[in-house]
């Protein structure tokens, strides 16, 4: 297709005549069957750029008369009319094949159900056929369990009279062990009571111990903050003393001097005189600091022993702080073990009551039971002779069922 398409082309290109352009019907009618958009456009866009290069051609070499006109207006007029139609014959075609590929693959689908149900029946015929055997046994059994079923009526019925007497010792007995049982029970909802108020004293426990442990916590932080504050304060006491050295060894210097300047004074007689009163005031303010220094020294020195003996108390106080949160800690802890089995002490407790009302519960039920076997047991020799009859029946109900067996055996075999 692709050679006739580049022949057509170099054709139209080159012929002298106008009508040479219906050579592209079958190329484009050829290509449509391929039902493929792509290659449609393709060919009619290739067409389409042909002929218009070709009308161009045919006008630029002088070919302008009315019947060339009408020609070229022929030809475009051809091709704009039958592009869509190609499209259209494009979308035909592929509804078609659609439909067609559709109604295929109903068509083997239907044929594939037919084939499975085909097989479905064949494998029914064979189970038939397989099963019958083991039905015609399971028929003969339950004909000779029948008759077992008849000869045990009549022993029932023999043993119905003795089984009244039996059944009212036995309500007796229960009677008995349902009071011992609801003795129980009554002993176990105390217990559950007496359960419930422990589990509430070791909560509130708990909670003291927990706000015990807090505020012990607190009580640890602010140790430790009194301790660094002791710290700081022996460290500035220290700091302190070497201050009030350092204004001793001054006031000693400034005394020295004093005294060295009342000696020079002393020395220029009449002239220093002002100078030695000026000189003796230093050294009476000298003594002072110095003195005064000295107390202040003194009081740094108690206080730095009072601060080391309250370092020392709260280091104690810290470390019988730590005491008691362990003891708190210990203490928490057996009150959580204390609670875990007191939970579990209920947990079982409960379980041992509903326990005990489902035994209380059986109790009622066994007597209510022993009192409608007494009911039944009357009954019981009344319906033997209807048993009896119905066990006749049975068998002759399996009887049937077995050649009904067999002719479907024989129908499977058929089929098969």
């Amino acid at each position: 297709m692709i050679s006739y398409g580049i022949a057509y082309v170099v054709t139209l290109l080159t012929a002298d005549k106008a009508m040479t352009f219906i050579f592209f019907f079958p190329y484009a009618v050829t290509y449509t069957l391929y039902a493929d958009w792509v290659l449609t456009t393709i060919q009619n866009t290739v067409a389409f750029i042909t002929i218009g290069l070709f009308i161009f051609l045919r006008i630029n070499a002088g070919a302008t008369t009315s019947l060339d006109t009408s020609n070229y207006t022929l030809m475009a007029g051809t091709v704009f009319m039958y592009i869509p139609a190609t499209f259209t014959i494009v979308r035909v075609t592929r509804n078609l094949r659609k439909q067609t590929m559709n109604n295929l693959i109903e068509l083997e689908n239907k044929e594939k159900d037919a084939r499975r149900a085909m097989e479905n029946l064949i494998e029914i015929a064979n189970l038939v056929k397989s099963n019958s055997n083991e039905l015609n046994s399971i028929i003969d059994e339950i004909a000779s369990s029948t008759m077992a079923f008849s000869n045990a009526v009549e022993e029932i019925a023999h043993g119905a009279s003795n089984t009244a007497e039996e059944i009212q010792d036995s309500n007796n007995a229960i009677e008995s062990i349902r009071e011992e049982v609801e003795k129980t029970s009554r002993a176990s909802a105390e217990i559950k009571e007496a359960t419930e108020a422990t589990t509430k004293i070791v909560q509130n426990g708990q909670a003291i111990i927990n706000d015990l442990s807090n505020m012990a916590e607190e009580v640890k932080d602010k140790n430790d903050s009194v301790s660094h504050t002791m710290d700081s304060l022996k460290t500035k006491s220290d700091d302190i003393v070497n201050i009030t050295g350092v204004i001793a060894q001054i006031a000693e210097q400034t005394n020295l001097l004093a005294l060295n300047a009342a000696i020079e004074a002393a020395r220029v007689g009449e002239a220093g005189r002002g100078f030695a009163v000026v000189a003796d005031e230093i050294k009476k303010l000298a003594l002072e600091s110095k003195n005064n220094s000295d107390n202040i020294a003194n009081i740094i020195s108690e206080l730095q022993n009072e601060t080391i003996t309250s370092v020392k108390a709260v280091a104690e106080l810290i470390r019988i702080n730590e005491k008691q949160q362990k003891l708190v800690e210990e203490v928490s802890s057996m009150f959580g073990r204390i609670n875990l089995n007191v939970a579990d002490i209920k947990e079982k407790t409960d379980m041992l009551n509903r326990m005990m009302e489902n035994v209380i519960a059986g109790m009622n039920r066994i007597a209510n039971a022993g009192e409608n076997i007494a009911a039944v047991s009357q009954e019981t020799m009344a319906n033997s002779e209807e048993a009896a009859a119905m066990s006749r029946e049975h068998i002759n109900q399996a009887e049937n069922a077995k050649r009904l067996s067999n002719e479907l055996l024989e129908m499977a075999n058929r089929l098969v």
